[in-house]
């Protein structure tokens, strides 16, 4: 009987931590200049420009907001943001911003409309318009 309780909670202790690892989705953020400088992306060649690693989405559990990725071309492609209907294109859920997640890795997001509204970054100024504070990737 000890043992069926040990393998069965090996199980799902297994279990719950591949699930947390296979749904966070890794994060870029652009670093050149004039052309993706401070993006928040799924696409670590976003506009054929350089980006480097920026963590990953987080679980619901440690949430702070729902986060997705742009997916049509031309559009919103690789582009992270908040709203599901970004641009008018279409998106996928990639999970959440995190209330306690690597601090030195904060999310802001554009709330300026005609600047940056939507558009996830890790500049409180970007593009020279008003952000607000989502959370922190995970690392």
């Amino acid at each position: 009987m000890k043992l069926r309780v040990t393998q069965s909670l090996l199980f799902v202790f297994s279990t719950c931590a591949f699930a947390s690892l296979t749904s966070a989705t890794p994060l870029y953020v652009g670093t050149q200049q004039g052309c993706n400088q401070g993006i928040v992306t799924t696409d670590p060649n976003l506009y054929g420009c350089t980006t480097v690693p920026y963590g990953n989405t987080g679980p619901q559990r440690y949430s702070r907001i729902a986060l997705f990725s742009g997916l049509t071309a031309g559009v919103n492609a690789g582009l992270v943001t908040s709203y599901p209907d970004f641009l008018g294109g279409a998106t996928r859920f990639i999970n959440y911003s995190l209330l306690n997640g690597d601090q030195s890795k904060p999310l802001y997001e554009g709330t300026t409309e005609g600047c940056n509204r939507g558009f996830v970054t890790n500049d409180p100024n970007f593009l020279g318009c008003d952000t607000a504070f989502i959370g922190y990737a995970n690392p």
